[in-house]
């Protein structure tokens, strides 16, 4: 709805009268909303609230509180849904659907409504019923916040029946990026994962661990003012003037405020298990640079340019950090990450001529286009070795069980295999074809093509490249409509993304020199709760064998650490579907804290459905 450009002919302030309709719509359209979530939503009095009229023909109506959107009504009939914002605040509003790879999260920001066949429907159904025409949120797989909410296209019910079928379940509505989100003063995003092409996994923080001081900072966007993130432009106005001109829905970006377009927090800290230190702005200034000059000499090649500021901080700047360190960009003397860029620009004051940045005519991202390698500060610095990035969190990770396999022991990798389609080019720049292949290193082979067959070269703008035959097929065969003409010319900042389309996901699992490879995403462990003759309880447990794991020895540890009966029984359904364990009594928690501690399963692996 909020993926093309919007406006809005007038805007006034929210009455009582229209408040107190507000919150009776909220009331009606979610009957569990307690009075505290619901003054947190649109207080009955305080706060600055405004209501915005779309401009004809749509009769939409968006609301304001203190110049953020926190609810729009998309037909002025007095249907309210919540923004992204409202819901980051607000978890669990309204039911949830996750997708069933965090990939699939790219076609949803792109506008696409969301299918049944990228929905991870759990085995016992939803654990939330939805409605046909009711609200849906989407999540993606290892990621808490919402990306997206919209209305079902049908019940809770036939989409179970119909898991792995065919069929629209999701109309999105609005989703993480549109110019709803953009209109927000400070487009703001709820955690590290989330970018404007992808969301990416990332560890949920449990409430619990979450202290006084870290509550009274979250703000309206479900944010720690720690984390939130940099503004990336002037806000996109939704107020009118006040009479029947037109106000546009657009940004107004200056080069001096840009930030980059995936609105990473700037001073996200990327060691946590270290103790806070301080540090002075000149030695923060000392280590952004260092990581940059790290990035830029082994990990960030030309064909990976240009790039927006805000990738590169997330994708590269933070994972490829020095070891033990953290990095806090408000920390240092310039406040932001653009303007850390900028010190090494065309003006820059530590190294003039280091980097070029232009802003995206199309977009208004501020991009970095080119890197001056033969600059004396790049060709003099010395590389250092990189911190180790884990496969789960440190205190997922524990001793060796009684079961006899270590925590530290199980590796879980997500990688690629090539398609049909894409081994011409593997074979072209002589990589395997029956390879694995992590997401950067399939990605580099796209770029390793372009450079092998000049297709860089001839361009009359150097953010695109030129589509030969083989390149084009190997990403658009079978894609293109009957009667569309094949693209000539694809941007180099897409480049990645659609091959990464084209690769095959697979996943591998290592546990005492044991190794399996398998098709597809990873699969969860499910953790489910039920009730047995009255008001007695069990526990079960299903896809341990994933990891390597036997539901023998989870049975036999269970029945001693928990002291109560277990049995393991199969899996219903044709074929070999794994065996399920159950437990006598509600651990649900303590059998989820095991298999992390005890058998290293990554947090993200593991999900858990409560009664």
């Amino acid at each position: 709805m909020f993926k093309k450009r919007f406006t809005t002919s007038t805007s006034h302030k929210l009455s009582g009268a229209d408040r107190k309709k507000l919150r009776r719509s909220l009331q009606k359209r979610f009957p569990d909303l307690s009075d505290d979530d619901l003054e947190a939503f649109m207080p009955a009095k305080a706060s600055e609230a405004e209501v915005a009229k779309m401009s004809s023909p749509s009769r939409g109506l968006v609301y304001l509180l203190d110049g953020a959107p926190v609810a729009f009504d998309p037909s002025g009939r007095g249907d309210a849904v919540p923004t992204l914002f409202a819901l980051w605040k607000l978890p669990g509003l309204c039911p949830a659907v996750t997708l069933k790879h965090w990939q699939v999260s790219k076609f949803v920001l792109d506008g696409a409504d969301l299918m049944l066949p990228g929905v991870e429907v759990p085995a016992g159904g939803f654990s939330r019923q939805f409605a046909e025409g009711g609200l849906v949120a989407v999540v993606a797989p290892g990621n808490p916040a919402v990306l997206a909410i919209g209305v079902a296209a049908m019940n809770s019910r036939e989409a179970a029946s119909r898991a792995g079928g065919k069929g629209r379940l999701v109309e999105i509505l609005h989703s993480f990026g549109d110019l709803l989100w953009a209109s927000h003063p400070e487009q703001p995003v709820p955690n590290p994962g989330f970018t404007l092409g992808m969301i990416l996994p990332v560890e949920e923080v449990p409430s619990t661990e979450i202290g006084p001081d870290a509550a009274e900072e979250l703000n309206m966007d479900g944010m720690t003012q720690d984390s939130a993130a940099a503004a990336a432009s002037e806000p996109m106005s939704l107020t009118g003037t006040g009479q029947e001109g037109e106000a546009e829905c657009r940004p107004e970006t200056g080069l001096e405020e840009a930030e980059g377009p995936a609105k990473v927090p700037e001073d996200a800290v990327v060691d946590e298990d270290l103790p806070g230190t301080s540090t002075s702005a000149e030695e923060m200034d000392e280590l952004l640079e260092r990581c940059l000059l790290q990035v830029l000499q082994g990990h960030l090649g030309d064909g990976d340019l240009p790039i927006a500021v805000g990738d590169l901080w997330l994708h590269y700047m933070v994972p490829n950090r020095p070891p033990g360190s953290q990095l806090e960009v408000k920390k240092s003397s310039h406040k932001k990450m653009l303007k850390f860029l900028q010190a090494y620009g065309k003006n820059g004051s530590r190294a003039k001529g280091l980097l070029i940045l232009k802003e995206d005519k199309a977009s208004k991202e501020q991009m970095l286009v080119q890197v001056n390698r033969s600059h004396a500060l790049y060709a003099q610095y010395t590389p250092y070795r990189v911190a180790k990035v884990e496969s789960a969190p440190q205190d997922d990770q524990a001793g060796p069980s009684k079961g006899g396999c270590e925590a530290s022991d199980l590796t879980v990798e997500e990688l690629f295999k090539p398609s049909r389609e894409l081994q011409p080019i593997f074979k072209a720049v002589e990589r395997p074809i029956d390879g694995l292949y992590d997401a950067k290193e399939a990605g580099d082979v796209a770029f390793d093509y372009v450079k092998l067959a000049d297709l860089d070269k001839g361009v009359p703008d150097n953010k695109y490249i030129v589509l030969d035959p083989h390149l084009c097929d190997a990403l658009f065969k079978g894609l293109i409509k009957k009667g569309e003409r094949f693209p000539t010319h694809l941007a180099k900042a897409e480049l990645r993304g659609a091959f990464m389309h084209r690769m095959l996901p697979q996943y591998r699992v290592t546990r005492q020199g044991t190794q399996v490879v398998k098709k597809g995403a990873v699969p969860k462990i499910k953790i489910s709760e039920a009730k047995r003759m009255g008001n007695k309880r069990v526990t079960r447990v299903a896809g341990i064998e994933t990891f390597l794991i036997t539901p023998e020895d989870v049975a036999a540890e269970c029945q001693k650490k928990f002291a109560c009966s277990t049995s393991i029984d199969d899996l219903p359904g044709k074929g070999p579907r794994g065996k399920e364990v159950t437990v006598q009594g509600h651990v649900v928690d303590e059998l989820a804290a095991y298999l992390l501690k005890e058998k290293g399963v990554p947090k993200r692996y593991v999900e858990i459905k409560r009664l």
